[in-house]
């Protein structure tokens, strides 16, 4: 940390509050074999913070050496001056920012210490899994027309008959899936040609998303000492306790677990270890948010879960959590959540009140791993 660099007189001595608070909480890092990685909510992280605020981010910022920042915003002046704070060695990586009021024009980014971390060449947005929808009338047009020296008029009216025992999509109520209608025809179809049947209604219909993260999660490759591993980053939408608002929240949690086992069965997937990282607006642990994301052996270290505050100011609320999967369990040596403001009584900052605390720093706190890497 280099508190000179902005040349605005603010000194370590300012504040100091904040390195008391922090105190040993977080163990040391070790060049090859430690790591720690975090993810932060910065509360509209813009260009909009006073210096000596950007100074206490820089210096929770620096006790790590990868951290996930969500509410990244489209102005990127005050991670540009934590930059300055924090040393030339440092890096960053973050997606466009979502313009549109949903996307509330933020980024998601990577920060991180080049002595410690490197970039391996992978960064995009995640798109949603999509499939192939159809409706009955084109797929039963596209068998009726076919060959019949390839489909008798027997094979035609058995593969109808299996059609319209097909359900239509809760998704699309016009449309079936065309993947279940191939399923079927591998199950029931008793003729000689049912690869045949299926290479012509797999040309049929239109490839469609099922879903809308709400702002697209990024996914970024990094190494560090032996260890290759992929960070995926969300800030999943927000919403009521309304049942109708809960479900497609949960749906959202659900699909985003998909894509991360969908991606990491790939034959040629850039790596295989994942941590799915960030804010997920997640109420509490084993809700039906929490086991909608976990679904596929996502897990977290015991300390995030069992920590008595949870991530933010609202209490034992679980919004932020850092995830991977168990097969990587033995790697993960410790974790928790560094809470900014322990103190329920006094103010702990000599120049931030509680109620401001929340707008000039985070109302969300950091939630760490620490991680083997050799």
């Amino acid at each position: 940390m280099d508190h000179d660099a902005l040349g605005d007189g603010i000194t370590r001595d300012d504040v100091i509050d904040i390195i008391d608070i922090i105190g040993d909480k977080i163990p040391d890092s070790v060049l090859d074999k430690i790591i720690k990685i975090a993810t932060w909510n910065i509360r509209n992280f813009g260009g909009s913070r006073d210096n000596l605020h950007i100074h206490y981010i820089a210096e929770v910022l620096s006790r790590f050496d990868l951290i996930a920042i969500t509410e990244l915003k489209e102005d990127t002046r005050d991670l540009e001056k934590v930059m300055k704070l924090l040393g030339p060695y440092w890096k960053v990586i973050y997606s466009d920012s979502n313009v549109d009021d949903k996307g509330n024009e933020e980024r998601i980014g990577y920060l991180y210490d080049g002595r410690i971390i490197e970039f391996t060449g992978l960064a995009a947005e995640a798109d949603p899994i999509r499939e192939n929808f159809a409706t009955k009338k084109q797929l039963t047009e596209i068998i009726d027309t076919n060959d019949e020296d390839i489909l008798n008029d027997t094979d035609k009216e058995e593969l109808i008959e299996i059609l319209d025992r097909i359900q239509v999509s809760t998704d699309f109520p016009e449309y079936v899936r065309v993947k279940e209608f191939m399923k079927k025809i591998d199950d029931e179809f008793t003729g000689n040609r049912g690869d045949y049947a299926k290479k012509i209604v797999k040309r049929i219909g239109k490839f469609k998303s099922t879903h809308d993260w709400w702002r697209s999660p990024y996914l970024v490759s990094f190494k560090a000492g032996k260890f290759d591993f992929v960070m995926l980053t969300v800030h999943l939408r927000w919403g009521s306790e309304h049942k109708i608002d809960e479900n497609r929240r949960i749906n959202a949690l659900d699909k985003l677990a998909d894509w991360v086992k969908e991606r990491r069965e790939l034959e040629h997937v850039k790596d295989k270890d994942m941590f799915v990282l960030g804010d997920f607006n997640i109420p509490e642990v084993d809700d039906g948010f929490w086991n909608a994301i976990t679904k596929h052996n996502l897990t977290t270290h015991r300390n995030i879960t069992s920590d008595d505050h949870g991530s933010g100011f609202v209490e034992n609320k679980r919004y932020d959590q850092i995830f991977y999967d168990t097969v990587n369990e033995h790697k993960i040596e410790d974790g928790g959540v560094l809470n900014l403001y322990p103190s329920q009584g006094d103010d702990p900052y000599r120049n931030i009140t509680r109620e401001r605390f929340v707008w000039d720093i985070s109302d969300h706190f950091p939630i760490w791993v620490k991680v083997n890497v050799e």
